[in-house]
């Protein structure tokens, strides 16, 4: 079970050693290999940070594992308390002057084969600590330097680095570009390296399904595949370098007959069906149906289109799924799913409504999504891809073909409920007024005009708020009703004199349901009124 917000990570043995994760970029490779620990004593700015400090807390006997680059590369025991010295190693002099620092001595035990952390997103996020934990909400390393770990992580990394009991995965599920449907079939979704280079790397959660657990570095199997009632010779190759990556290759005469596939607008899917740990039939899937879950963030970013709402988070996103995808790499990979599809549909690039939080930007492989599967200009910077794109994205009015494709009716906007805003006429110019005999009179207006008033007032976020009091639906219920705004004609069409040429800009006004029942409350206050109102009342 996670732990809540106010539990802190308790992480001793019986014997009262602990556990921790340190962060040691490519510069400090010499440390886990030299056998030691080393942070100065106080920041620039006079600030001890957490993640420096608590290497006064290690003693002997307490194990740290080692992670650079996303992999931990080994696993050591604390064999001295700190002392306080300048850095063992001359080449990190601090711009010739000593920096003095905590010095932790250790042994350690460096990996064969590292472990990558991405490998267990889904374990980290449901063991992970709320308080100083070293992986943040979707399982990512947090900025620092050394950290308590969770036992229970703590646990797993030491079996899978073979220091106890091996632990097997048969995974169901998709990883990376792989997904494995069952204990029989495993589907990949090819891109331009799965041609050119004739092989795909294996995500760790798959090696089962190829039987690669046991292949040692630097070590090569034979295997066949299958194609069009050919037999054909392959392998799966273990790298001797540090990640030690397993790998599946054929030679050219099978990449010759997949050759076709990488002529298409489009890169389909592969699917790997296992007769034996030796033997795989191989067929292409040019049809490239999305996952469940991509089909659910697909569905939640076409709402977010029908309301107009130009980005929106990773966190954000997520929330307005079932499945809510627990981290940016795994939203990353439906994203690209759902990128694929919408080429094939001639749309544009969805996923540039998805941001990070802290940029603004979309995720890193946004850029080659769009210059390698869209055919954008290179030439362009990510910022300029990203406004671009938004912009084609506000533009297209082709979005029910996706719509179509998943099952579901095009979202529709929220309609405003109230009598002043359906809307009839599409007309060219901008006319209203005209009344329609229905059960009642009501009064003919374009739908442009509402949208033109709402792109006026939206802000950079995607989000408008009411223009008199100030409440922003988005704050309060969440991204998904960011836009449930209403807009008030400043002048009601009653009150004028027949057909007439709307300004949609000086003429309409986005207002909240409370405040249009005001404003249209008995013979109606005016806007700049109520605003007073609301002011005044908000001042004592």
């Amino acid at each position: 079970m996670k732990k809540n917000k106010t539990d802190s990570i308790e992480n001793k043995s019986k014997s009262g050693t602990a556990t921790y994760l340190v962060f040691q970029g490519d510069d400090r490779y010499k440390e886990y290999t030299d056998g030691y620990l080393w942070a100065p004593l106080v920041g620039r700015n006079g600030v001890v940070p957490h993640h420096w400090l608590r290497l006064a807390e290690l003693k002997p006997g307490d194990k740290v594992f080692h992670c650079c680059r996303g992999f931990i590369r080994a696993i050591s025991t604390v064999t001295s308390s700190y002392k306080v010295t300048s850095r063992p190693d001359p080449a990190f002099d601090d711009e010739g002057r000593e920096r003095k620092g905590r010095l932790v001595s250790c042994s350690p035990f460096v990996l064969d084969e590292p472990i990558d952390i991405t490998d267990f997103t889904n374990d980290i996020i449901k063991y992970r600590c709320e308080n100083y934990s070293a992986f943040d909400s979707f399982g990512e390393p947090n900025r620092g330097y050394l950290f308590e770990l969770e036992p229970e992580l703590a646990t797993l990394f030491e079996k899978v680095a073979g220091k106890g009991t091996t632990i097997t995965i048969h995974s169901t599920g998709t990883f990376a570009s792989w997904t494995i449907k069952d204990q029989k079939t495993a589907i990949k979704r090819c891109d331009k390296s799965f041609f050119d280079y004739r092989g795909s790397t294996l995500p760790r959660d798959i090696y089962w399904f190829f039987d690669v657990d046991e292949l040692k570095a630097g070590d090569k199997r034979i295997i066949t595949l299958e194609y069009d009632g050919e037999v054909y010779e392959a392998y799966l190759h273990r790298e001797k370098h540090d990640l030690a990556r397993v790998r599946l290759f054929w030679y050219q005469n099978l990449a010759d007959e997949f050759a076709v596939y990488d002529d298409l607008d489009y890169y389909p899917n592969v699917i790997f069906h296992k007769d034996s740990v030796d033997s795989y039939e191989v067929e292409f899937d040019t049809e490239a149906p999305l996952s469940d879950k991509a089909i659910e963030v697909a569905e939640a970013l076409l709402k977010l289109i029908a309301n107009r709402r130009r980005t929106i988070t990773y966190g954000e996103l997520s929330n307005m799924t079932k499945s809510k995808p627990n981290s940016r790499f795994v939203m990353g990979v439906l994203l690209d799913e759902i990128n694929r599809k919408c080429n094939e549909l001639n749309l544009p690039a969805i996923s540039a409504m998805v941001t990070n939080k802290n940029t603004g930007l979309p995720g890193d492989g946004f850029r080659g999504i769009c210059v390698n599967v869209f055919g954008r200009d290179p030439k362009l910077s990510l910022e300029e891809l990203f406004e671009n794109e938004l912009d084609e994205i506000g533009k297209c009015s082709s979005w029910y073909r996706l719509a179509d494709y998943i099952g579901i009716n095009m979202p529709e906007e929220d309609d405003d409920p109230l009598p002043e805003e359906i809307e009839l006429s599409e007309d060219e110019p901008i006319i209203e007024g005209a009344k329609k005999t229905i059960t009642v009179n009501s009064y003919e207006r374009d739908p442009k005009a509402k949208q033109i008033c709402k792109d006026h007032y939206m802000n950079k976020d995607g989000r408008i708020i009411c223009q008199i009091c100030g409440f922003d639906f988005g704050d309060e219920y969440g991204p998904e009703y960011s836009n449930m705004i209403e807009v008030h004609h400043i002048v009601p069409i009653s009150k004028k004199e027949g057909p007439y040429t709307l300004d949609p800009i000086n003429d309409l006004i986005p207002v909240c349901p409370n405040c249009h029942a005001v404003l249209h409350r008995g013979d109606g206050i005016s806007v700049e009124d109520l605003r007073e109102k609301v002011q005044n009342r908000r001042k004592k």
